[in-house]
């Protein structure tokens, strides 16, 4: 198991791409994974957009 520990502050704009990416490229290796996100107090829609992810990805997010 392979554990990515992101952490992200206001990354609204790019975070799905990124997390997408990972996960597409986990795939391919066909090698289970976890997505750690840490949110550090973002002030925009991280928090919504990571938490909305957690439908279709391995995600725990964490936020302070």
């Amino acid at each position: 198991m392979v554990y990515f520990l992101l952490s992200s502050n206001n990354d609204a704009e790019n975070i799905s791409e990124l997390l997408y990416k990972i996960s597409e490229k986990m795939g391919e290796l066909d090698s289970p994974f976890r997505l750690v996100v840490i949110d550090d107090g973002s002030t925009d829609q991280t928090r919504d957009i990571v938490t909305s992810l957690k439908k279709h990805l391995p995600i725990d997010l964490h936020s302070h």
